[in-house]
């Protein structure tokens, strides 16, 4: 079952700019359409029910927004219960599995921003490794690495004008086959 939220806040037009921010649409999560839902904007709620005490009668659950976790990867994450069990699930793939549909083989999710919290619809896509690692370069956050895709750039527009590859590397603080990689395209050969 979907419907949108009508709560005050959810829903707002921006003030003068003629746009309206989209609402927010809350979705059954599959395997628990009883229990949980997933926002548009990555939250996640377990619904208003009845669930069985410890006592042997039920009790009433009063619907509420989880709080989930950062996981050892660095995505959210949150444990749904169903029939005594638990189970986690991150949210980026509740967000694209409940809103988008499965992920297609050999994709992966992409988080555009490359912010790995940041699980608004708008901020997810499914794609191959290699856009994933272009999307991050883009930015200048591929884990380690310390050469945004402008540095590279310009390192390849040296190159073909003949500077010294040391110099080069000096500038940019990488070692001299960093530089020869990229010249010889083993590096950023998305770039």
């Amino acid at each position: 079952m979907e419907h949108n939220s009508k709560k005050e806040g959810d829903c707002m037009a921006g003030r003068g700019s003629g746009t309206i921010t989209q609402c927010e649409i809350w979705k059954d999560i599959k395997g628990h359409e009883e229990e949980y839902q997933i926002s548009n904007y990555g939250r996640v709620r377990a619904k208003e029910r009845l669930v069985n005490h410890s006592s042997g009668g039920k009790r009433k659950v009063k619907e509420k927004i989880l709080n989930p976790f950062i996981n050892s990867n660095g995505y959210y994450q949150v444990n749904l219960y169903k029939g005594g069990k638990v189970k986690p699930y991150t949210i980026h793939k509740l967000v694209m599995l409940m809103f988008v549909g499965e992920r297609p083989e050999n994709t992966e999710i992409r988080h555009l921003n490359s912010v790995r919290t940041d699980n608004r619809l708008c901020n997810l896509a499914y794609g191959t490794h290699s856009e994933n690692m272009i999307d991050a370069a883009m930015i200048g956050r591929l884990g380690r690495q310390k050469l945004a895709v402008k540095d590279v750039k310009r390192i390849r527009k040296r190159i073909n004008i003949g500077e010294c590859v040391g110099d080069i590397a000096k500038e940019y603080s990488v070692c001299r086959r960093t530089i020869l990689d990229i010249k010889n395209n083993d590096s950023f050969y998305w770039i």
